[in-house]
């Protein structure tokens, strides 16, 4: 398989890269590396997409800071994916799937690049722009290489054997950390380590820890749905095992918008399976899970300062509220999320400028960060205005619209299962959206594409019945 070839070949090469401290030997294996792929791409970009699916969690590990740019494992994926299919598509050799609903998706993209035009630093703005159609692009690659049960079982699996990988990682990162290994050891950020709040915050690959436990939102939902409607090969205990650890790492996030998110997304799979949900076989299942989640975190956070359970207590009930730049600082941005929307009503401030604005709009060498709302929805209507949060809203609604029609029509077990699963964790990708702003996110895209593919593959069955 090439996404465990990939695998290999990055692991190798950041490991050469760390012995011997020698840039160019990174850069040399690393451009061996990204031939050897292109070729084996380009022959069958199928594999291209599985591996891109495998590494949907790795964002930061591995990557490379090459001209101010990160360069992460999945641009290059999705690149070389994206020529590859192009090229099959040109010259006939496959056909195109249409990518419904695509109209709102089309005007908020136009939006976006209009707010080009009037936004002050007009090159971060496009920049943006240039990123979340790249991104975007993802969710189309999804409705082309998913056409029926058997892609979508193929995509399931490769999909747990990442999460199984970032699970095993993330428990190491926790317990290396709250034992004293460096960071260079554990791939812990230093404001994730025990130093801050007693005991380690799991981010695994990702770049933080919101992060990661907005990814955990689809392989969760996935395997909660195969679960309880009891999918064939679904039912192992190696399944079950796999969803308990998931769910102790997605605890041990300490992420309270992805606790909000996976509440939302618990929601959705309960107000639609309640019969399944409060049977007493699941009802057993339900309360044996928690307990051992409940004692998994407990013994983790064991493993930490002696305040490590208070601290944790804390953070979760927001008793820094008050204090607090979590939460103060969210209030701040979005009143002036607010003031910008006032100033620019239509069009907004221009695409990626909120940072800009909030500041006075200084030199953009001076600035070693760029502020964000901290809210996508805010950010997009002070950045693109009514015209563009308009137009993403009406895209959010009919993709949620056509995901119920399409499970009113579902019979097929696997495919209601998928449905259920893929509309959950994006409710609650929605939900999350409303502490975090970054729309240039791989993963979500994959996520979006994910429901689009399922929905167009019922609905287009459906029809021809």
């Amino acid at each position: 398989m090439i996404w465990f070839s990939s695998l290999f070949g990055a692991i190798l090469t950041i490991g050469m890269a760390l012995i011997l401290n020698f840039k160019g030997l990174i850069l040399l294996l690393g451009l061996g590396f990204a031939l050897w792929l292109a070729r084996a791409i380009f022959k069958n970009p199928t594999q291209g997409w599985l591996a891109i699916i495998f590494f949907l969690p790795f964002e930061r590990i591995p990557s490379l800071e090459v001209g101010g740019l990160t360069l992460r494992i999945n641009f290059l994926l999705g690149a070389l994916t994206l020529l590859a299919l192009g090229f099959q598509l040109l010259t006939r050799r496959r056909r195109a799937q249409p990518f419904i609903p695509s109209w709102p998706l089309l005007i908020f993209l136009i939006a976006t690049g209009l707010s080009v035009f009037g936004a002050r630093e007009s090159t971060r703005s496009l920049f943006v722009f240039g990123f979340i159609l790249f991104t975007a692009s993802f969710g189309w690659l999804v409705s082309q290489f998913i056409r029926s049960q058997e892609d979508f079982k193929r995509v399931i699996r490769v999909l747990l054997i990442s999460a199984g990988v970032v699970v095993a990682f993330g428990l190491y990162q926790f317990l290396g950390d709250a034992i004293g290994l460096p960071s260079s050891l554990t791939g812990l950020n230093q404001g994730y380590t025990k130093e801050v709040l007693g005991f380690p915050r799991i981010q695994a690959f990702s770049i933080e820890p919101l992060y990661l436990g907005n990814f955990l939102l689809l392989p969760i939902s996935l395997l909660a749905s195969l679960l309880l409607l009891r999918v064939k090969s679904y039912q192992t205990l190696w399944h079950w095992l796999l969803f308990s650890l998931m769910l102790i790492v997605f605890v041990l996030t300490v992420s309270r918008g992805a606790y909000l998110g996976g509440l939302a997304a618990a929601g959705v799979i309960f107000l639609t399976l309640p019969r399944f949900v409060l049977a007493p076989r699941f009802l057993l299942a339900g309360l044996g899970l928690f307990i051992l989640t409940t004692l998994g975190v407990y013994f983790f956070l064991g493993q930490g300062r002696e305040d490590a359970l208070e601290q944790f207590a804390e953070h979760v009930q927001i008793q820094d509220f008050a204090v607090g730049e979590s939460t103060q600082g969210r209030l701040v941005a979005f009143i002036q999320a607010k003031q910008a929307w006032e100033e620019h009503p239509w069009l907004g401030i221009g695409l990626g400028n909120f940072g800009f604005y909030v500041k006075g709009y200084p030199d953009p060498r001076s600035l070693e960060s760029f502020d964000i709302v901290n809210n996508q929805y805010l950010e997009i209507l002070a950045e693109t205005g009514l015209i563009g949060l308009g137009a993403f809203l009406a895209f959010i609604l009919l993709l949620l619209a056509r995901a119920i029609v399409a499970y009113r029509a579902v019979k097929e077990p696997l495919l209601q299962a998928v449905l259920l699963g893929a509309t959950a964790a994006v409710v609650g990708l929605l939900v999350q959206y409303n502490f975090f702003s970054t729309l240039y996110i791989i993963h979500v895209w994959v996520f979006i594409g994910f429901l689009v593919a399922i929905s167009n593959l019922i609905l287009k069955s459906h029809a021809t019945n």
